[in-house]
């Protein structure tokens, strides 16, 4: 159970002391959501990446799982039908590309190191802190 509650700043900056307290809670809580990251709102990703910055050290690792495009190309017809559905009921919404989470994360101190291919055409996708 959170003590205090995290917040993001109107800046876009995460409140580091809470967060510090928080540390276990809110990693559990981003382990719990991040398969939705591969298709949430672009946004979302990058908030996530922001606040794998305020919270993890270059000992952790972030871990995303789900479906992505690779290299702007679907892997699968069922991810097109699924990316599809996703965007006719809210446009923001929609598979992203790997390359761009990849870049997306480079920019918040993550190297990608690890790409693994997932039953369901999914990937896991490691990033190290640099």
């Amino acid at each position: 159970m959170l003590k205090q509650r995290g917040e993001k700043k109107a800046d876009g900056k995460w409140s580091i002391p809470a967060a510090e307290r928080n540390k276990g809670a809110i990693l559990d809580v981003l382990a719990r959501v991040l398969p939705e990251r591969g298709v949430a709102p672009w946004s979302a990703t990058l908030a996530l990446l922001e606040g794998a910055k305020a919270l993890l050290s270059i000992r952790h690792i972030l871990y995303l799982y789900g479906p992505y495009r690779r290299f702007g190309r679907h892997t699968s017809v069922s991810n097109e039908q699924f990316d599809s559905d996703l965007r006719a009921h809210d446009p923001e919404w929609g598979l992203r590309d790997l390359e761009a989470v990849s870049e997306a994360a480079a920019s918040s101190g993550f190297l990608l190191a690890e790409i693994v291919e997932m039953p369901a055409n999914n990937f896991s996708l490691i990033f190290k802190r640099t």
